[in-house]
């Protein structure tokens, strides 16, 4: 794909997502959280962990989204400046570094730490922002029991190099078990060049390389140990310990009592028919750039219409859950339209009686999305009108 199209691509989406409805206020089901399984557990964490790292990346393939990709595995029991030496070479070499677990089992103290290391005074130091993450799953398939690791994985296959010792000499390491690895390690030489005399080079990286068989070198000495413990294990051990009924039930008693909340926007009622059409058009203000290369993705002014590439066949009906005439208003509107191509929206009322009398998924507005669509007044019909969100309001008389 060509550079403008992943351009476009990737902001198409990123409009779709701020024009897209969020998750549905209750399931289907009772609503009430299953037990997971540790493994499955720290699986999101890894997710997100990646996702959060991927923030302002063009959409990754399947391929990609499964793990590819290069890491540097690092732990908190290396010397503060000993880390701040490895996430710059991180940085530079575009590795996402990854953590096996919490420090000291807790989130705040793991963030402390994250802080104490990134931050000199009140200011982060530019040279050390690369992303953080917790990622139990890979250490666990690469072996790893010192760091730092360097791993690149492809295709289900990884090639790793540990020990006391450089990235840059990790990557030698690994350059002669595979000799493909060797771009990159003339890539990232130019790359620190530039960067020691006054900044990184532009110049892009290399394309990962395929890997022929998985390989495992360590340097002459010995890395350190990893101070945070397996996650998984961690999970294990708390699951064990926990009162599931009791969770399960306080979890739902606090769904009913937000879903009878409802989101509670109090738009105000239509008193009068009238039709808006909205422009999705979203133009960056700035360019938006790879957190790692500091490659611009989207350059600075760019304006993207959603609407042309894609059809929008859904329509969004909003209404006011707590207005018994709104109500018996979409049941009419149901029985008219073929309820598979609308959702239903609620600036405020109870989800789930307001499910229940209308026997469809019934969704929560919220600010930003009200604000995106356009929507002033309830009861209003949103729909695809060429390139423009057509904004119909309706007046009822209560």
């Amino acid at each position: 794909m060509k550079g403008s199209s992943v351009i476009a691509c990737m902001a198409v989406t990123v409009v779709l997502s701020l024009l897209s409805i969020g998750s549905p206020a209750l399931s289907e089901s009772t609503g009430r959280p299953s037990k997971p399984s540790p493994e499955e557990m720290a699986q999101d964490i890894a997710r997100y962990s990646r996702q959060a790292l991927r923030q302002g990346r063009p959409q990754e393939s399947p391929k990609e989204m499964r793990r590819d990709g290069l890491y540097l595995l690092l732990s908190f029991s290396l010397p503060d400046d000993t880390l701040k030496d490895y996430l710059r070479e991180a940085k530079l070499l575009g590795a996402k570094v990854l953590l096996r677990g919490l420090v000291q089992e807790s989130f705040k103290v793991t963030q402390d730490r994250i802080k104490r290391v990134l931050f000199t005074g009140e200011r982060p130091d530019d040279s050390l922002l690369v992303g953080i993450g917790i990622d139990p799953v890979i250490y666990r398939t690469v072996g790893a029991g010192e760091v730092p690791a360097l791993v690149f994985v492809k295709d289900e296959k990884f090639m790793v190099a540990s020990g006391a010792s450089s990235v840059a000499h990790l990557l030698a390491l690994l350059s002669q078990e595979q000799a493909r690895l060797k771009p990159w390690g003339e890539w990232f030489e130019r790359r620190h060049r530039g960067f020691l005399q006054g900044g990184p080079t532009e110049e892009a990286p290399p394309l990962l390389p395929t890997i022929e068989r998985s390989v495992k070198v360590w340097a002459d000495a010995r890395g350190a140990d990893i101070a945070e413990r397996d996650m998984i294990d961690v999970m294990k051990e708390r699951l064990a310990k926990a009162d599931w009924p009791d969770i399960q039930r306080r979890s739902g008693d606090a769904l009913k009592r937000q879903f009878a909340k409802g989101p509670g926007l109090a738009l105000p009622h239509a008193e009068e028919a009238r039709v808006v059409l909205v422009d999705p058009t979203v133009e960056y203000p700035e360019d938006i750039k790879d957190p790692t290369t500091n490659t611009v993705l989207i350059k600075s002014g760019t304006k993207i219409n959603p609407f042309d590439k894609v059809r929008w066949i859904r329509t969004l009906v909003f209404f006011d859950g707590t207005s018994s005439s709104q109500v018996g208003w979409v049941q009419q509107y149901l029985k008219e339209h073929d309820p598979k191509f609308v959702k239903l929206i609620i600036s405020d009322g109870d989800v789930q009686k307001v499910m229940e009398q209308l026997h469809q998924r019934v969704y929560w507005a919220n600010p930003l999305l009200v604000s995106r669509m356009g929507v002033g007044a309830v009861p209003s019909i949103v729909s695809q009108l060429g390139r423009h969100l057509r904004v119909e309001e309706v007046a009822i008389h209560e």
